[in-house]
Parts: C-alpha cells; sequence; structure tokens
C-alpha cells in the first residue's frame, strides 16, 4: 500500500485486501470513468480512477507510514503542527511579548492566546464568558504595527464597549469610527477601523425605493404581457429581490483584519450571514464562547469561512458530525456525533479554548466591566444646570472657608445643601428614565450570555415595576425575582429555585432587597442594570456570589449604562472605589459601615480648621510663587473645564482657581486654598513654584 500527494489529494494505491484500512481511515472510493456519479469529482479531473483517495489531512496522517518519502515529510511537519497547535488550545500561560500601554498588563492566559493567534491567519476564539477574549483579539493589533484596515462586527449593544477598549490599549494610534445604517452616514476612506453591528451590513441607501418597487412590481398585472415583456418583468423582480444581499460599498475591500464578535449571528443561512460571509480579510478572528455546544450543522459555515482547506465540503461535514436521520420526506442534521473528533482537529487547526477552572487561577476574585449602550439622547444635558450651578455654589463655599466673616460661611453652606436637595431629586428623575431606556439593549445582552452559554446570571435593579418586572416578563419562562414584596418564604423559595431548577437561569434582584443576607452561589456573572451611589451597597449585593465556600471562583461584574449618562460618569468611579475596596481588604470579607455616595462632581475640599492652620505657616515669598501659579494655570484653562484635555483646572476647581487668579494680593487663607490646588495640578507647572511651595516650615 502507498500513500502519495497529488496537488491537493491524496491517493491510495493498494490491494483487495488492504481496502479496510484506507476506508475506515475515511478515504472515498473513486471507481471507473463511467461509473462516477459526483459532480466535480477531483480525482477524475486528475485522471485518477479505481483508486481510493482523501482531501483531508488528518485522515492522510491516520495513514502517514504507507506514505512515500516526500509525501511522509510532508504529513510528519503537518502531524507536529497540528499536535503543537492541540497543545497551545488549552495553555493557560506564556511568556509572549505583546506591547502595552504603559500601566497596562495582560494575564498569563491572555498572553497565551495572543501567541496562539499569531501563528495562524484565522482563529476561532472559544475562551469561556468574560475572561477578555476581545482583549486579546485587540492586542493581536498590537502585535501587527502594518495593520492599516480593520472590520470589527458586534452587536449594536457592544460597539462602544469596543472602541473604549480599543483607545484604551492599542499602542498605535489609529481612526475609528462607530459605524451607522448608511441611511445616516457613510464610512470614510480614511478610517482604520470600523466597528460595525451585523444588522447593518447591507446596502440601505435605496432601500425604502427598492421595495416600494418591488411591491408595485408583485402587483403587476401579468395578464395582458407577452412573453417578453413577462420575462424582463420576472427579471427585474428577481434583481431587486437580489438587492437584499448587496454588501454596503464601504466594506468591499480588503481588510487587514476582520473580528467577528458573538460570531454565533451568523451561523444560519439568513441575510445578515449572507452578507457577513462577503467580507473579505487577510486575517480573521471569530469570538464564541460555545462554538460546540450548540447544534453542530450551524457551525459548518464559520468553519468553512475560517479554515476551507480543512472543511471543504458541507455534505461530508454534516454526515459525519450531525448523525443525520430520514425522517420520510427527507434527512435531517439535527443530531451530533463524534464530537471528541470535531473538537480535537478544531483545536489542532484554528481553535483556542482554555477551562475556566485553569485560567482563574491568574484572575481576580472580581472582574469589573462597564457595558455602555449606544444613546440619541443624554440625561446629561437635562441635568447640566443643576450641576453647573453647584459646582459654582461648591466652589464658594471652598472659597468661603478663606472668609474671616463667619455668616459668608454659613449662607454657602445654606445653599449648597438647597441645591443638593434640587439636583439629587432631577438626578433621581433622569436616572429612573435612563434605566427604563436601558431594558431593552439589557435584554438583548442577557440573551447573547445565553447563547454563549452562561448558566446562571444574577440581575440587580431598583425599580420593581417598571425595570425588574419588565425584565421577569421577559424571561418569563427561565427567571425568578426578589423584591421588597416578597415575603420571607417566597424569597427562600426564589433562591432555591435559582440554585436547583436547571430551567430557571435568571434572578432579578431588588438590591435593597436581596444585596445583603443571602447567597446566590450558583451563579459567577452579575450585572447592574442600575446603581447605587453607595460603592458599598453595590459590594454587598456583588458578595452574595462569592462566599467562603467559593472564593476561588471570578466573579463577572457588568455594569450597564446609557452612553454619556450621568450613570456613565458615576459608573467609573463606582468602579474605582470597590477595585480599591478589594485591594485594601484582601481575602479579609468586612462589612462596611460608612463610605461617601459616589456623585458625577468632584474638587479640592477642605477644613476651615485646616485652611486657618496651613494659613499660619505660608510665608510672604511662598504667596508670591502661589499668585503666579494660579495666574499660570488659569491661563491654560480657556476651555474653562468644558474639554477633557490635562490642561488648566478641571470641574469645580476652574471655578475656585480663576476665582484667586483674578486676585493680585492673596490673604494668607486664600493662599492657603491656592497652594492645596497648585499641589494637585502640579504637573503643569514649573519645578521652582512647586519646590517653593510645598513644604510649610513654622514661622
Amino acid at each position: 500500500m502507498l500513500i502519495k500527494k497529488v496537488k491537493d489529494i491524496f491517493i491510495c494505491h493498494s490491494q483487495y485486501h488492504e481496502k479496510d484500512i484506507p476506508k475506515q481511515a475515511g478515504f472515498f472510493w473513486n471507481p471507473k470513468k463511467e461509473d462516477c456519479t459526483r459532480k466535480s469529482c477531483v480525482p477524475c479531473k486528475l485522471g485518477l480512477y479505481k483508486t481510493w483517495w482523501t482531501d483531508n489531512i488528518e485522515n492522510a496522517i491516520k495513514l502517514l507510514e504507507w506514505a512515500d518519502n516526500d509525501t511522509k515529510a510532508y504529513l510528519k511537519a503537518e502531524k507536529q503542527k497540528r499536535e503543537q497547535s492541540l497543545e497551545m488550545s488549552k495553555k493557560a500561560s506564556s511568556n509572549f511579548s505583546v506591547k502595552v500601554p504603559t500601566g497596562l498588563s495582560l494575564y498569563p492566559f491572555q498572553l497565551a492566546g495572543v501567541e496562539f493567534m499569531s501563528q495562524r491567519d484565522n482563529t476561532l476564539l472559544a475562551d469561556p464568558c468574560g475572561v477578555g477574549k476581545g482583549l486579546q483579539a485587540i492586542n493581536f493589533i498590537n502585535i501587527h504595527p502594518e495593520f492599516k484596515k480593520i472590520i470589527i462586527i458586534a452587536s449594536a449593544t457592544m460597539k462602544i464597549k469596543w472602541k473604549r477598549e480599543l483607545e484604551k490599549w492599542l499602542i498605535k494610534n489609529y481612526k475609528i469610527e462607530l459605524a451607522e445604517s448608511n441611511l445616516k452616514s457613510k464610512i470614510s476612506k480614511d478610517i482604520n477601523i470600523i466597528i460595525i453591528n451585523y444588522d447593518i451590513l447591507f446596502d440601505s441607501i435605496n432601500r425604502k425605493e427598492i421595495e416600494e418597487k418591488l411591491k408595485e412590481a408583485k402587483q403587476y398585472p401579468t395578464k395582458n404581457l407577452s412573453k417578453k415583456e413577462l420575462d424582463e418583468l420576472k427579471k427585474y423582480i428577481k434583481k431587486l429581490e437580489k438587492s437584499k444581499y448587496i454588501l454596503r460599498p464601504e466594506l468591499k475591500q480588503n481588510f487587514d483584519l476582520l473580528i467577528g464578535d458573538e460570531i454565533h449571528r451568523v451561523r444560519n443561512p439568513n441575510i445578515r450571514s449572507k452578507l457577513f460571509y462577503q467580507l473579505k480579510a487577510k486575517h480573521k478572528i471569530a469570538i464564541s464562547a460555545t462554538p460546540i455546544e450548540n447544534r453542530l450543522k450551524d457551525l459548518y459555515q464559520i468553519l468553512h469561512y475560517l479554515d476551507p482547506n480543512t472543511w471543504k465540503s458541507k455534505w461530508k461535514y454534516l454526515w459525519r458530525y450531525t448523525d443525520p436521520k430520514h425522517n420520510g420526506w427527507g434527512w435531517e442534521f439535527n443530531g451530533s456525533a463524534n464530537e471528541e473528533e470535531l473538537n480535537h482537529i478544531l483545536r489542532s487547526t484554528i481553535m483556542l479554548r482554555r477551562n475556566l477552572n485553569e485560567i482563574q487561577v491568574d484572575m481576580p476574585a472580581k472582574m469589573r466591566q462597564i457595558i455602555e449602550f449606544p444613546s440619541t439622547e443624554s440625561d446629561l444635558i437635562k441635568v447640566e444646570p443643576y450641576i453647573e450651578k453647584f459646582l459654582q455654589l461648591k466652589a464658594q463655599l471652598e472659597l468661603s472657608k478663606c472668609s474671616d466673616n463667619k455668616e459668608d460661611y454659613r449662607k454657602s453652606v445654606m445653599a449648597l445643601k438647597l441645591a443638593k436637595k434640587t439636583i439629587d431629586g432631577e438626578l433621581f428623575r433622569v436616572r429612573h428614565k435612563t434605566a427604563i431606556k436601558k431594558v431593552p439593549f439589557v435584554i438583548e445582552y442577557v440573551n447573547n450570555l445565553l447563547n454563549e452559554g452562561e448558566t446562571k446570571l444574577v440581575l440587580f435593579a431598583h425599580h420593581v415595576e417598571t425595570v425588574i418586572m419588565e425584565l421577569h416578563r421577559k424571561f418569563k419562562n427561565n427567571s425568578i425575582y426578589i423584591t421588597g414584596n416578597c415575603n420571607p418564604k417566597q424569597r427562600q423559595e426564589a433562591i432555591d429555585r435559582f440554585h436547583n431548577d436547571p430551567k430557571i437561569n435568571i434572578i432579578i434582584c431588588a438590591m435593597l432587597a436581596a444585596g445583603e443576607g443571602i447567597d446566590l452561589i450558583a451563579g459567577n456573572w452579575v450585572g447592574f442594570v442600575e446603581l447605587n451611589d453607595l460603592p458599598s451597597v453595590m459590594y454587598q449585593c456583588e458578595s452574595r456570589l462569592q462566599r467562603i465556600i467559593s472564593k476561588f471562583k471570578t466573579i463577572f461584574v457588568n455594569i450597564f449604562v446609557m452612553e454619556n449618562s450621568t450613570d456613565a460618569k458615576i459608573a467609573q468611579s463606582l468602579i474605582e472605589k470597590q477595585d480599591a475596596m478589594d485591594k485594601a481588604l484582601g481575602d479579609v470579607e468586612i462589612e462596611i459601615e460608612k463610605d461617601e455616595p459616589v456623585i458625577p462632581i468632584e474638587g479640592i475640599t477642605t477644613t476651615k480648621q485646616r485652611v486657618k492652620q496651613e494659613a499660619k505657616l505660608i510665608t510672604p515669598e511662598q504667596i508670591k510663587y502661589i499668585v503666579q501659579g494660579l495666574k499660570i494655570i488659569a491661563g491654560m484653562d480657556s476651555d474653562r473645564a468644558s474639554v477633557k484635555n490635562d490642561v488648566g483646572f478641571s470641574k469645580v476647581d476652574t471655578y475656585i482657581g480663576n476665582s484667586l487668579a483674578q486676585l493680585d494680593n492673596l490673604t494668607n487663607k486664600q493662599a492657603a486654598l491656592g497652594r492645596k490646588l497648585l499641589l494637585k495640578y502640579w504637573r503643569q507647572l514649573p519645578e521652582q513654584i512647586i519646590d517653593n511651595i510645598k513644604i510649610l516650615k513654622e514661622n
């Protein structure tokens, strides 16, 4: 018996008594020319008849010992390459070097992921949910500085998150654009990275006109038409119907890299899929947490797109891996077979998938991220006048601490309290309205998680009827809820069902009703649909999923906000405070009784007593330097803190700094306040000024 590589196939020359060997290895028999019924038969094109053959290298490797010298060398190299890929597909750590921005770092398993992708053109990135698949894909860009054109296809709810992560992690300056339907806008030619959702890949410029013409053409009376006119009409209708599958013009190019997030969205043969598979790229990364757990027949198109050399024939794939059944009318391919073999081949070629238990060793106890949903209307605009007034009053309060008139301070405190009461009420109203807007996006996001294999999800919110019950109505068959209206028995029943009922994979909790005193350790994913201004309240909610017996598992925390909303401003501060809390506590779990509410207004703050004490220590020489420093920063503060540019003062400080900078002579108390401000913005000042004001000596 002899195995030989001919063009792109492998031929097996054997004796009759050896026929079972190639057959069991997956080779096909090609009969005499007149007996072959296969369409586009490769051996027939090569004039090879009455022989066993395969175009699957895995099958050929099984018969490596019978190969000729050249074929054996080729197969040995391929076998070694696949064995290395198989090992790397499970690798949980690596010393691979990836350049990232200062202050950032990748986990060892993420470095191993980038290394895996670096060794192939296309990758099926199939790590579990929440471990940074997108982050690994972004750092694949970092190791390829030559990339100029990149397209990222994701769900509408994830587009902003992708943009934020790209801006945070990329070491090269790319022009990034969030694409909209091209009824609204076109993508500029000089854009390096396009982020677009699956549903707007088609050319929609004339969509409405096309649909109207199509409807008119189908209703057109045909009985009075000649055969020629009827044929022309049919051609016109067919042309209009095909227009649904036209890719928008800006995407008809060869990209350096394509990243398909939530790739399960293009498993089925619909318009979205047909458009997606028209996209061309030198490198492709398909992201999915559950590529094999879903119906295997739906996986073929993705595999063929990523690795057409291995997955050439859809029918061979279906017959091998879907356990086909005949229902009396035709064949059904809804089952699964030979899953271990499929998993082995995928890992040996394109698939990267690590075990969550192994990679959690290097992960923190909690991984938090903000998920921003697109917004057409910013709630921040509605409360901006209130916040602006509050900033001014807060600045006046700080400045009044420099006054010797006690009445100035008292009036400032009263004015600030009144303003805070007003802004709190307005913020509550706006944030409630924002929460209602978030619900449809949260539903889509949760559905994506369920499709990716998450089994137990915990959602926290405040408003019962408009948020909690609305979510429960959407997930009625697979969710349970806990609110303040639940009695102790109902509350415990909900907890028990979440833990023990396989049909219940979502529990929706009112933050104050379920934030303490219960265990929800069946889940490792938590989402905050609404926020609480106190970090400790949200910290306690997260901790429901992580008790002593489960302290080694990672909890994935998602905070949902609308783009540019007040919640978005608050969320970042919450995450920073919660992460700081984790670092401070270490492995010790304590109850936090007091903490300051997080509001999107910050600035320097001090006490009257501190101002008075420091004023006694400031020298006339230091006052001159303080005046000079205040005027320097105020001179750079032309935008009055309206633009985030690391120049001038920011937020409430701009009112304090500019007020003091207008004075040529400062009292000792005013100088003490100005000194505190300058020490905060020291990077914008000459060293001479900082050196002369930072030390206070007893006079």
